[in-house]
């Protein structure tokens, strides 16, 4: 199923949910997440667009927040 976002963007419901999924699995330390489609599905496309933005934002801020660490590793 496609849809439209806010800034007339197409996207596939398909699609974003795999985004979620991958987004949720870089985040995790080990733990495979595994969406159910039928609940995921359900939801309302601009909520799952939040979800996958909102975890966007978190995997950028994982760089951030161990910046320091990778700093030490090109140094090494």
């Amino acid at each position: 199923m496609q849809f439209r976002d806010q800034h007339g963007e197409i996207h596939e419901m398909e699609r974003v949910i795999d985004e979620i999924q991958e987004l949720l699995n870089r985040i995790d330390c080990g733990n495979q997440s595994v969406l159910s489609r039928e609940i995921m599905t359900a939801l309302e496309p601009s909520t799952l667009l939040a979800i996958r933005n909102n975890l966007i934002q978190k995997n950028g801020k994982e760089i951030e927040q161990n910046q320091e660490w990778l700093f030490g590793l090109v140094d090494s």
